[in-house]
């Protein structure tokens, strides 16, 4: 085994040359496809070196590092390198050859597929590389069973460990110098972007760029720079200041701040004046330290800004304010003015005043201004300042302050926006005056005013004030109107009076203590948002309101009133009971729908099943003698099969809101059916009375659905009632489109707690064992299905009475067509079927069934294969389509079948005739629909219909 192990350890050595040549192509660049396939030779030119020095056991059955090489082959660099790599590896194993051929095979192709699933998952960790490691090689270890004979047993035995213990290790060792070689190249072309970036800036700077070394020397200079001085670039890179002729306090100036900056590591900030070109220049530079990877100083980067022109208007601008200041300070205003250009903000010392501001401890700012703003006048106070820059010079608004010591003040604005000969806004002065003691005094007349309109009697709040004996010293129209009294007879009474009385928000009496104004004045807090009832004089129904009581104290504390508001709420709280029964409605129907998709799905795989069943049945049946014992158990297991279908027919009730077939139907006969099917099984338990309309009016349904919902309400009836109960069965005709059917019984009836989850999908009352909590939901289902009204009546001890609605027929559509009798299918001749389906079990028996009956069949389990045939000019008399199929599946096939062969005939087969089915049938005449399960007959049936279209469609 030790042999073995260094064997495989020194085949995978090949790999640590393998990462260093890998990380070279990296660094190489060039286009991303030709990278990969530069990859892919060279890991699959690693393996073929690594099958030319293998581990060999034995002629043609070898071990090497392939499988390392090919999954970090597919994790680093994708599907392109790992097919060339892969496609290698594969050629020159299968040039080997030898009994281990197709394990090599397959290891090379699930070594490659499994490092590009980790790619997908972005696996570059340790942990990750050491589990791609053991699943890669796990897998092969199990591949050695593929080998002939007893040899994979004894080559897992003896080489199973030694791979399952250094190849993992193997390939999270290389992994991690690749991802490290990957880790470093991002970084370098982070670097090499981030330089570009700097570089390009600086060449296109108006700013003056100056990278000093250590020894104080010129690195590089921008062309700002060069120009400014008047050089070129040749004359001034590796030159220090004075090199030049500059004066000896400029160098020292320079040569003092920049040794500060390589001592301190920290930036400096600076001014400086020099002689330039144009005359006097002043300059704002900031030089910053550059550090190298360890972290020491390598350079100083100085970026300088001309603020000459800068300064000048500063300096003109302190002395316009002064002026101005002097002008204006008897007006006791604060005056401001902002340059756009340079966004230098300056206050005159009112301004401070006003704001409540120190200049020493806040140097004006639009942040400062911003910050002093209310908050609830930011908004509207930019978009002032926003227009006025856009559009005229003048503005003039008013906002609210808020100090530091949280005082507000009022302050009305006026200004001037002035602009260069373009229009375009260089600078806005303004003036700011304080009117907070008008804007208090406009407040407090208009919280007067809206004071007294809210005791105006035009309000839709009824307003009642009490003295402090509660006695009512005013009340509006609408407290009258909700309090049942006249204004003069409301006057003088008092908050407990006998002509009303209060109700809680449940119904019950609230006693005196409760009331409004007792609470106020019992614990001297004010009462918000109260709801109660009313009971008023000569009123049959209280009046709901929700009601605030507050008190109205002096300046001394002392109660002056007791105001009490009332809100009619009579209307939304009926509205809130509306939407509280609507939403347990549609929580109703949300659970039937939910119930409803999982039955369906179901009952689709269960009708394929059965649709096997009774095919295979029903095929065989006519071979079999009459009374034989093989055809007597053939006629059991079609009856079985079409039992268990209408079982599943009812279940899709749950999944479709339509119904799957579609006849004129007579209520009557349904219950006279029912009824002479319960008179033999209840063993006259109970009396059954039916009272029928002798015209009820047909109506177009599904007859084995209400012949099932029927039957369920029937059933609940008899089991609700003790012995000698009455059952009753009534049918009337309604107003309008509308018929009614009735099941009623004498039992024991419901409580409201019970009868509110009646419709609840396995909600059941019964024992366990005894009920499945789905019969009423099922024919809850039925009746929607039918476009129907469903309401349940009942009481304890007065038994149950369920009312079933269903649209009646009009009478042009009562006419009922016969069901066709089921014929032989080929009695025209053989139809050249083409069976597109998915299951297995339907395609044999059906096949098997067409083929007895004499028609020729082709299987094909997907639309697409299908469609395919049909497009490359196959022949068929026939289509039978799945509509539930993976892919295109009937829906999306049919189309397309349609689009290649207009005419050709096609039954739709579902055990879930759901309403898409239908629409597609419906939508087109030459598509029948087949549910499943069918026997011969009805597929005879089918198929004579569909001979009919194909005799139509010829010349």
């Amino acid at each position: 085994m030790i042999t073995h192990t260094l064997d495989l350890v020194y085949n995978l050595a090949l790999l640590v040359a393998l990462s260093v040549i890998s990380g070279f192509l990296r660094r190489r660049g060039g286009h991303p496809a030709w990278g990969a396939a530069a990859q892919g030779l060279l890991f699959g030119g690693a393996a073929v070196v690594g099958m030319m020095r293998p581990l060999a056991l034995g002629p043609g059955l070898i071990f090497d590092g392939r499988s390392v090489m090919l999954s970090l082959c597919g994790l680093f660099f994708g599907p392109l390198a790992a097919g060339v790599a892969g496609g290698m590896a594969a050629l020159y194993r299968l040039f080997l050859g030898g009994p281990g051929t197709p394990m090599g095979l397959l290891v090379i192709a699930s070594s490659a597929l499994l490092g590009l699933a980790f790619r997908r998952r972005g696996t570059r960790s340790a942990r990750g590389l050491l589990a791609m490691g053991l699943l890669v090689h796990v897998a092969m270890v199990l591949l050695m069973l593929t080998l002939p004979g007893r040899t994979g047993l004894e080559v897992m035995r003896r080489l199973a460990l030694p791979i399952l213990l250094a190849y993992p290790l193997a390939t999270l060792f290389i992994g991690r110098l690749l991802a490290d070689q990957e880790a470093a190249n991002r970084s370098l072309e982070a670097l090499l972007e981030s330089e570009g970036r700097f570089r390009s800036m600086a060449e296109n700077s108006t700013d003056f760029i100056i990278r000093y070394d250590r020894k104080l020397r010129h690195a590089y200079l921008n062309p700002a720079a060069l120009r400014m001085l008047g050089l070129e670039a040749g004359d001034i890179v590796g030159r220090t200041h004075r090199d030049f002729d500059l004066p000896e306090a400029t160098c020292a100036f320079w040569e003092e701040r920049i040794r500060r900056v390589l001592e301190t590591g920290q930036p400096l900030q600076t001014e400086f004046q020099f002689q330039g070109l144009a005359g006097w220049e002043v300059h704002d530079s900031r030089l910053t330290p550059e550090f190298d990877a360890a972290g020491n100083i390598q350079s100083v980067l100085a970026v300088s800004r001309d603020i000459t022109e800068r300064k000048r208007a500063q300096v003109l601008l302190e002395e316009t304010l002064q002026r101005l200041d002097l002008a204006v300070s008897s007006g006791n205003l604060g005056i401001w003015d902002l340059d756009l250009q340079t966004g230098r903000l300056e206050w005159n010392d009112r301004m401070y005043e006003l704001y409540g501001r120190s200049r020493e401890a806040e140097p004006p700012s639009l942040e400062l201004w911003a910050d002093s703003l209310h908050p609830e006048d930011r908004a509207v106070t930019y978009d002032i300042y926003l227009a006025a820059l856009r559009g005229e010079r003048r503005y003039d608004p008013q906002f609210r302050i808020l100090r530091p010591d949280g005082t507000i003040r009022f302050i009305q604005g006026d200004g001037l926006v002035n602009r260069d000969a373009q229009g375009a806004a260089i600078r806005i002065t303004g003036l700011n005056r304080d009117i907070t003691e008008r804007k208090l005094a406009e407040q407090a007349l208009l919280e007067s005013e809206e004071k007294f309109r809210s005791l105006t009697q035009h309000l839709q709040v009824g307003i009642v004030v009490h003295a402090p004996d509660t006695s009512i010293q005013l009340a509006n129209h609408e407290a009258c109107r909700l309090l049942g009294l006249s204004q003069d007879q409301m006057m003088g009474r008092v908050a407990i009076d006998p002509a009303w009385h209060f109700l809680r928000e449940d119904g019950s009496p609230l006693p005196p203590e409760g009331y409004p104004v007792a609470q106020v004045l019992a614990t001297g807090r004010d009462l918000k948002h109260f709801v109660g009832g009313i009971h008023r004089p000569g009123a049959s129904d209280p009046a709901w309101v929700q009601v605030d009581a507050y008190q109205d104290v002096d300046e001394r504390g002392i109660l002056r009133y007791v105001v009490v508001t009332f809100v009619d709420i009579t209307e939304r709280r009926l509205v809130e009971q509306e939407r509280q029964h609507l939403q347990a409605q549609i929580q109703q129907n949300q659970k039937m729908e939910s119930l409803g998709s999982l039955a369906g799905g179901v009952a689709h795989d269960m009708n394929n099943v059965l649709g096997a069943v009774l095919a295979l049945a029903s095929a065989n049946l006519e071979a079999q003698p009459p009374g034989s014992p093989l055809r007597t158990a053939l006629e059991t297991i079609i009856k079985a099969a079409e039992r268990g279908g209408r079982m599943v027919k009812s279940l899709l009730g749950f999944a479709r809101k339509t119904k799957a077939e579609e006849r004129v139907l007579r209520m009557n006969e349904i219950l006279r059916d029912e009824v002479r099917l319960l008179e033999r099984t209840t063993l006259a338990k109970v009396r059954i009375e039916m009272d029928l309309a002798a015209d009820l009016r047909p109506i177009l349904g599904d007859e084995s659905a209400l012949n099932h919902a029927i039957m369920n309400l029937c059933v609940n009836a008899v089991e609700a009632m003790p012995p000698n109960g009455t059952l009753t069965l009534r049918t009337r005709n309604l107003a309008g489109p509308w018929i009614e059917v009735c099941v009623e019984d004498t039992g024991t009836g419901m409580p409201p707690e019970v009868l509110a989850r009646a419709m609840d999908p396995f909600f059941t009352t019964k024992e366990v064992g005894k009920g499945t909590g789905l019969g009423l939901p099922l024919v809850f289902s039925a009746v929607k299905a039918h476009h129907g009204q469903m309401d349940i009546q009942s009481e304890p001890g007065r038994g149950t009475r369920v009312s079933l609605r269903f649209p009646a027929l009009e009478p042009a559509r009562t006419a009922s067509t016969a069901p066709e009798t089921p014929r032989d299918g080929s009695a025209q001749g053989a139809m050249k079927v083409l069976l597109v389906d998915d299951d297995e079990l339907v395609q044999a028996s059906t096949r098997m069934l067409l083929e007895i009956m004499g028609h020729p069949v082709e299987t094909v389990p997907c639309g697409e294969e299908a469609l395919a045939r049909l497009e490359a000019g196959e022949e068929t008399d026939l289509v039978i389509l799945d509509m539930n199929m993976p892919g295109l599946g009937g829906l999306g096939t049919l189309p397309r079948l349609r689009s290649l062969r207009p005419d050709l005939p096609v039954l739709l087969a579902t055990g879930r005739a759901d309403q898409t089915a239908l629409d597609l049938v419906e939508a087109d005449s030459h598509t029948v629909l087949l549910p499943k399960p069918f026997s011969r007959d009805e597929m005879a049936v089918k198929i004579q219909a569909a001979q009919r279209m194909r005799g139509e469609n010829r010349p």
